[in-house]
């Protein structure tokens, strides 16, 4: 068989087994750690990763309803696409890691729905990426939304079921806002492969052509966060912390900037987003976000909330970068990926150890916890942009990538917004160091601690690979 169809299907077997073997733990548990590995070794050795920008698409059929409608996956998908793949597969594997202890740390309930569920939606956003249409772009991304909304909403309680149904209602909301989109685009032009996205707005209709733009951006924004339609991923914050870091790193908000940047460079294409006035639009609201976000973030006491709206922020980072420049786009898509993950893997540590949730409670944590915290101090220098971490790479990409922009605000808002994020990462820093408290050093759980480190020393190497990009 394929080797792109044995990676695409071990996830969604993977799923069916965890759920399973509930009654053996042991079985299950390696399943659900040994998958992750599986998928990124197959993922590192197809041989269209030779040339990650060797742009020579083939498509392996998995349904053919006929009239250039099928779904398919693409054993050579571009280079966003790729990187998306990689990046995915890489920290599924730590995050693999991290949930399953985390579960054994906090005696978590319906651990085995838990651990289904999360492999599940992980193996959707690999789905996502390879996908080779829109149509099998839609069905991964809708799945992705079904495995994640239980997983929102796991604890069971009023405020956990409140923030999954709120989560459903946006992202199903824009679903439908996509699909209409993706069935003008096959109504007019019959084509919705990835192969030949350059013409699949060429035959539309101009009174249509505008609005069908607005579908598919609006459509991939709600799962992007950007303002106003950001709300339910603050209130997701309810779910356990390995769900925070699947949504805020490896999977969905990932995914919905992913398939921002697939709409705006290979869908729509950047020549028609100026020429129908589309990119102002794009450059208010992620504009717009970015400002809101890290203000909001800079007033909330949550630990988790105030990385959420940080990541609601860094989102229209790489959207807003994504129309000046692609590589920087990637860039910061990677690196933010790399550091939001460390960031709340903390937070569920210092919850799991200390009980504390809020910033305010964080005095001395440091102390408490020296390893886990001095973590948190290089993830969030990082996305400050400062070294050694790699958000200081991105963040160059960044700010290179904006003096192409005449207005004064499309050249500084990188600037500005970065000092922002000083000021609500500095505080937790210097608090958790120096606070004032009489805090004993507590054992820091190895089975959490160890994907933390590994992630970071991951992101500290990646800073001198810049010229790989």
């Amino acid at each position: 068989m394929n080797s792109i169809i044995w990676m695409f299907l071990a996830g969604f077997i993977a799923t069916v087994l965890i759920s399973l073997t509930d009654f053996n733990k042991k079985i299950r548990n390696f399943i659900f750690l040994f998958v992750p590995f599986f998928v990124f070794w197959k993922a590192l050795n197809w041989p269209s990763f030779e040339n990650v920008f060797n742009y020579k698409i083939q498509n392996i059929n998995l349904i053919d309803f006929g009239q250039n409608l099928s779904l398919a996956i693409s054993n050579n998908p571009d280079s966003i696409s790729k990187i998306f793949l990689l990046l995915v597969t890489f920290l599924w594997i730590f995050s693999s890691f991290y949930a399953l202890s985390y579960v054994k740390k906090n005696s978590l309930k319906k651990s085995t729905r838990f651990l289904s569920l999360f492999t599940l939606a992980v193996s959707s956003a690999v789905g996502l990426s390879i996908s080779a249409n829109l149509l099998t772009f839609f069905v991964f991304y809708e799945l992705l939304t079904i495995a994640t909304w239980p997983l929102v909403s796991h604890k069971e309680t009023k405020k956990a079921i409140g923030a999954g149904r709120r989560y459903l209602i946006y992202t199903l909301s824009g679903a439908c806002l996509m699909i209409l989109g993706i069935i003008i685009i096959w109504k007019y032009s019959g084509n919705l492969d990835f192969q030949q996205s350059r013409g699949m707005l060429e035959n539309i209709p101009n009174n249509l052509k505008n609005m069908t733009i607005a579908l598919l951006l609006t459509g991939s924004a709600v799962k992007a966060a950007i303002v106003p339609l950001h709300s339910w991923l603050p209130r997701a914050m309810v779910a356990p912390t390995p769900v925070s870091a699947l949504l805020h790193a490896v999977a969905v908000v990932k995914a919905g900037v992913f398939a921002m940047l697939i709409m705006i460079q290979n869908v729509i294409g950047i020549e028609l987003m100026f020429n129908s006035g589309a990119d102002s639009y794009i450059f208010v609201f992620s504009g717009a976000t970015i400002l809101y976000a890290s203000f909001r973030a800079c007033g909330e006491d949550s630990l988790k909330k105030r990385l959420a709206y940080s990541t609601v922020a860094h989102l229209s980072y790489i959207v807003y970068a994504g129309m000046l420049s692609v590589t920087a786009a990637v860039v910061h898509f990677v690196a933010h990926a790399l550091m939001k993950i460390v960031l709340f893997m903390v937070a569920g540590m210092i919850q799991t150890e200390t009980g504390k949730k809020r910033i305010s409670e964080m005095d001395d944590i440091g102390k408490t916890l020296p390893k886990t915290f001095t973590l948190f101090t290089l993830a969030a220098l990082g996305l400050i942009g400062l070294p050694p971490a790699i958000g200081f790479l991105s963040k160059f990409f960044l700010l290179s990538s904006a003096p192409n922009q005449p207005n004064f605000l499309s050249s500084w808002i990188f600037v500005f917004s970065g000092l922002l994020s000083g000021v609500y990462f500095f505080p937790v820093i210097v608090k958790g160091w120096f606070g004032n408290s009489n805090a004993e050093q507590r054992n820091e759980n190895l089975g959490m601690l160890i994907p933390m480190m590994l992630i970071t020393l991951s992101a500290c190497i990646a800073t001198f690979f810049g010229d790989g990009f």
